[in-house]
């Protein structure tokens, strides 16, 4: 699986801090009748949203962005989190790349682009439900160890 790429000032993160948005969802499905609203979630668990971007893409870098979202756009791929470092399995949500602005020119040429939105998988989830019941497990039996060597 493809990994989304490292658009940050250093290269070293996914998205410049200050351009990074989540947002949890769980979409609904409501139905009208001709008394309340009735409604149930459109799926069995919720998600993240991501929205990413940057504020000094050199040239290259945005080259390396372009090339992946025409090479990715209606697939997964794994996407690194900017602050928690954690891996999630994400698609684009948008048809299109958002507008890349030139900032500054010569050999200083940089482009920012910000509002990049990616919405989690389902694969994503079910991952790290996983990595979840690993951790649990691993703690349980540290808790079981702990209590034989009392």
């Amino acid at each position: 699986m493809a990994d989304f790429p490292y658009i940050s000032v250093g290269s070293d993160k996914t998205s410049d801090k200050d351009l990074f948005k989540q947002v949890r969802s769980r979409p609904q499905i409501r139905t009208p009748f001709s008394g309340p609203v009735q409604s149930r979630t459109k799926g069995s668990s919720s998600r993240w949203k991501f929205q990413v971007g940057g504020h000094l893409i050199s040239s290259y870098m945005l080259n390396i962005l372009i090339a992946f979202f025409d090479t990715n756009q209606g697939s997964t791929f794994d996407f690194v989190h900017p602050i928690t470092g954690s891996a999630h399995v994400v698609r684009f949500s948008d048809d299109e790349l958002p507008e890349a602005v030139p900032v500054g020119d010569g050999s200083n040429a940089r482009w920012k682009m910000e509002g990049i939105n990616l919405e989690e998988t389902i694969s994503s989830t079910i991952r790290c439900k996983r990595q979840l019941q690993v951790i649990r497990a691993t703690k349980g039996q540290r808790q079981q160890h702990q209590k034989r060597n009392k």
